[in-house]
């Protein structure tokens, strides 16, 4: 029933791109093509390709739409974006003079864009402004329900799993309201995914079971297949090899362009747990022919082992070690976890930012607007120099400048920290211990009251314990980013640990939960010594400083 609707209403575009001419024309078709691109975008495609001569007499408005359906056509047809030159051009085009009504679609393809370029900074940046823009129209949209669950993409690469779970769950209750059962099939799934990913398989194939059945309900086939794979990954990861290999032959004989990555891993590493070494081999090599970065990291390292372990060539061996570590690079060079968290925790800062822009493009305030950025300018150029002046008599300027560059977020008040470093050396000239005269300083028993209180540390505090971590523990802090450089989050584990605090307190401390802390602690591990290590070896690694 569903593909004689779509084949009707592609018999009516078509009509109408026949027959109708001038601009309100084009309009009128360009709102058919719109519509037809969410369920049939390969048609999409080949209507705008048939309109695209007629669009050089359009207006400035109907050109620009046209543009913005082929972003969203060839999004929607799964055609990986290489450029954000044509969005950003949009982008500009609907903030100035378009059409409101298409500028949350064009901060949403935007974000879709700059994710598909593997800039997830930006991608959160853009879905951020869709929604912001979604509550200023008032509008219904197709995409808001998707708006959430992409932001929950982004946070799973990030290891943010608490904040993709709550965009999973707004996009649920969004399908939910409007019975959208593909969007809920969607929704379980990537639940499924979150809970998969932390290791709670029981939980995740839970929320798989849920969704396989909507999905066999509707006789979604491409959803059942995708699904299937997740099981799969549950059962191995479980111990169930048998079941595992059960459901991912089933997937197996749905392969396509989408879901054979996923397909190719699993049958490797399901061949390899039951020793057909050579099988598995096969399926790595098939995975590393798939255009994406983590798929060509994982054929290389199971290739790797391979001609290791089993065909003694270690040329090959080599080989494809070497192209693991080029391929986790660009892993890394992906990540932005720090930044994408402090992104989202500073939302309602950026909503202000976008009044603003607002309120400057009131032609009636500019001579207003010009003075106030005058003072403002005046205002900067005084605090800057007296910053300057003042640290002079605090920290070490060449501490607070290494400070800017590997913790973002420090900006101590520096006769604050002046005050009580002094006070912190006479007491140890008074004859107590580094330590126990850093666990009477004043920090440290804010920290301990904010910890009781579950307060957030500010950033004015957290400066004030690094200098005093510096002070007692040999400038602990100046080491350990001298070995390699570190983010805002990372830096603050690191000082927690070396001062014995517990995970779930870090956690506390930090504004993260405790799974966010260990999945750092992990990280740290393999950035400091190369190579796989657990939590607590990375922990006696500080502790020992």
């Amino acid at each position: 029933m569903k593909r004689v609707v779509y084949l009707f209403l592609s018999i009516i575009v078509v009509f109408s791109v026949a027959c109708c001419s001038g601009s309100g024309g084009s309009k009128t078709v360009l709102v058919g093509i719109d519509t037809l691109a969410d369920s049939r975008p390969d048609s999409a495609l080949r209507l705008l390709a048939g309109m695209k001569r007629s669009m050089t007499s359009a207006s400035e408005a109907e050109r620009n739409y046209y543009r913005l359906l082929l972003v969203k056509a060839r999004d929607k047809a799964y055609i990986r974006h290489t450029s954000d030159s044509v969005i950003l051009s949009l982008v500009g085009y609907y903030e100035q003079d378009g059409d409101k009504r298409l500028l949350p679609v064009a901060y949403y393809y935007a974000g879709r864009v700059y994710r598909d370029l593997n800039d997830a900074v930006k991608a959160l940046k853009y879905f951020q402004k869709a929604e912001n823009s979604l509550a200023e129209t008032g509008g219904s949209y197709s995409f808001e329900g998707k708006l959430h669950s992409q932001k929950g993409y982004l946070f799973i690469r990030q290891d943010l799993y608490s904040a993709a779970l709550r965009e999973f769950d707004k996009a649920y209750k969004y399908n939910v309201e409007r019975k959208d059962t593909n969007g809920i099939i969607f929704c379980l799934r990537d639940k499924g995914e979150v809970y998969y990913t932390v290791k709670d398989y029981d939980k995740a194939l839970q929320y798989f079971d849920k969704a396989l059945l909507l999905a066999k309900a509707v006789n979604d086939k491409s959803r059942e297949t995708s699904i299937y794979i997740y099981k799969a990954n549950c059962y191995f990861k479980n111990g169930n090899v048998g079941t595992a290999k059960k459901y991912i032959t089933i997937a197996k004989s749905r392969i396509d362009s989408l879901n054979a990555k996923a397909i190719y891993t699993n049958l490797a590493r399901i061949f390899s747990k039951i020793g057909d070494e050579d099988s598995s081999a096969f399926y790595y090599s098939k995975l590393g022919e798939v255009n994406d970065v983590y798929a060509k990291r994982e054929a290389c390292l199971g290739l790797a082992n391979y001609y290791s372990k089993y065909k003694r060539n270690s040329e090959k061996s080599i080989y494809y070690m070497n192209l693991f570590k080029a391929y986790s690079d660009s892993v890394q060079d992906m990540r932005a976890t720090q930044v994408v968290a402090d992104i989202d925790a500073k939302y309602n800062m950026k909503k202000n930012e976008e009044r603003i822009s607002f309120v400057m493009r009131q032609r009636d305030y500019v001579v207003v607007l010009s003075l106030a950025g005058l003072l403002v300018l005046l205002f900067l150029i005084y605090f800057m120099w007296r910053k300057k002046y003042r640290l002079t008599k605090g920290c070490d300027v060449e501490d607070v400048e290494k400070n800017k560059t590997q913790t973002s977020t420090f900006e101590p008040s520096n006769n604050d920290v002046d005050v009580s470093g002094q006070t912190y050396i006479r007491q140890i000239e008074s004859g107590d211990s580094a330590e126990q005269a850093l666990r009477m300083s004043d920090i440290f028993n804010k920290l301990t009251y904010k910890l009781a209180a579950s307060k957030s540390v500010s950033d004015k505090e957290w400066a004030e314990l690094r200098c005093v971590v510096d002070t007692y523990l040999n400038n602990f802090t100046r080491r350990i980013t001298a070995m390699h450089s570190l983010s805002d989050f990372e830096l603050k584990v690191c000082i927690l640990i070396k001062l014995d605090f517990k995970i779930k307190e870090i956690a506390v401390l930090t504004c993260h939960t405790p799974i966010a802390v260990t999945a750092a602690r992990r990280r740290l591990y393999g950035k400091f010594f190369g190579k796989s290590g657990s939590p607590s070896e990375f922990d006696d690694f500080i502790r020992s400083l």
